[in-house]
């Protein structure tokens, strides 16, 4: 009884914790990103750990419910301040719960695929998700936004109050729901018609996807920035 009470109040004083920082107290953006940061690894290392393979799932809403239990004292304290918001209540719904259940999946792959020490190494395939995925969009891409299956987006440099929630994350999170389908259902594929059918939709919806990154605001290559920054104006003086 002690255990259960401590899983919540664990939370809760982190989320309390939270409060402590401006940029941390509301529920919003910047917490969000955070949670699905803490919940993508943590979900990642649980399932590696697990030996329990029927526990999997409910492992993971488990994890996405103690993320959640953080963003309690968050509620109430924009509920309070004035600054609860729509957008607001929509990133951490749209921000931390595919991170977890990606970590999650990347996490039970690796334990099912017997690979060397699979919480370490679901860690590492997270960290090149989450940092190398970025770094390679960052040197090659001339946008100042990015979006990532771990941390979910990052808005740029320059953004206010007014942050709202996009179409491009919405058709960004749809891609992590597709990965995280895939990779659950990977090491069972061939075992039923419908596993089989599931894994080739999922890939032929991500196919489609990855070609439509552009048209849909999730990269901006340099072609397409030319393109619209192609035309050239004088006047009598320039």
């Amino acid at each position: 009884m002690k255990r259960r009470y401590l899983k919540i109040l664990l939370p809760l004083a982190l989320g309390a914790l939270l409060l402590l920082f401006p940029l941390l107290r509301d529920l919003h953006f910047e917490s969000a990103f955070l949670a699905s940061i803490i919940g993508c690894f943590l979900a990642a290392i649980a399932l590696a750990n697990t030996k329990d393979e029927g526990r999997s799932f409910r492992l993971a809403i488990g994890i996405m419910g103690y993320i959640y239990i953080i963003a309690v004292p968050l509620f109430i304290s924009s509920l309070i301040t004035g600054c609860l918001t729509f957008d607001g209540f929509a990133f951490w719904v749209l921000l931390p719960a595919p991170s977890v259940f990606f970590g999650a999946s990347i996490g039970r792959l690796c334990r099912i695929m017997n690979a060397p020490i699979p919480a370490v190494f679901s860690f590492l395939i997270l960290l090149l998700c989450s940092l190398g995925v970025w770094m390679i969009e960052f040197f090659t891409l001339p946008q100042v936004y990015f979006f990532n299956h771990v941390w979910g987006t990052w808005p740029g440099p320059i953004y206010d109050e007014a942050l709202q929630v996009s179409e491009s994350l919405l058709f960004f999170r749809w891609i992590t729901i597709l990965w995280i389908i895939l990779l659950w259902i990977l090491p069972n594929w061939s075992e039923t018609t419908q596993n089989k059918i599931v894994t080739f939709l999922a890939l032929g919806c991500l196919l489609f996807s990855y070609l439509n990154l552009d048209e849909m605001g999730i990269i901006t290559p340099r072609e397409n920035l030319k393109e619209e920054l192609s035309a050239h104006y004088q006047t009598t003086h320039f």
